[in-house]
């Protein structure tokens, strides 16, 4: 009887004797004094952040609804209701699959997807984004080439100016 108390006295009164008393691996614990401490004053100013977009309150299923229950009646108005989600909130396939389905509908229906919707999306922020870049560097790769053929046109012309100037006139 005294064995089993001891026993059990050691068994639930050193549950946590094994486990140490705080985080011990590596980049725990400068983080969790860094979020007890206070926080620092901040010297750099951030630049204004645009405040988030309403969301729509649409979910995927409904939009995918809306868009198989498009008709000639409908149309402009299911466009409006779904342009806050594809351009808000929608991911990128999500986003490209409805833009195709829209598309296919307005063409089964005879009607057409106005110009530009939904154009400013989210989803295709980043690819507009490098595409932009990579169109301003061939921009950028072409003046120079012609920056370079206009200096190669002049420079001959410049050097036959400069012969002539140098030859004397026989008269």
């Amino acid at each position: 009887m005294k064995f089993s108390a001891v026993f059990l006295a050691l068994c639930v009164g050193s549950a946590n004797g094994f486990a140490p008393s705080r985080p011990t691996f590596a980049g725990v614990a400068p983080l969790m004094d860094a979020a007890v401490a206070e926080p620092e004053a901040e010297s750099a100013v951030e630049a204004p952040v645009a405040p988030p977009a309403a969301l729509s309150g649409l979910r995927m299923k409904n939009v995918r609804k809306a868009i198989d229950d498009l008709s000639a009646d409908n149309f402009e108005s299911t466009l409006a209701s779904l342009e806050s989600y594809l351009t808000n909130e929608a991911r990128s396939q999500m986003y490209s699959k409805s833009i195709h389905r829209i598309q296919v509908r307005a063409s089964a229906l005879g009607l057409t997807v106005p110009e530009g919707y939904a154009k400013e999306a989210k989803a295709t922020l980043k690819r507009r984004e490098k595409q932009n870049a990579f169109i301003q560097q061939k921009e950028e790769g072409r003046m120079a080439a012609e920056a370079a053929a206009a200096e190669a046109a002049a420079a001959p012309a410049e050097e036959e100016a400069a012969e002539e100037a140098a030859e004397p006139v026989a008269a």
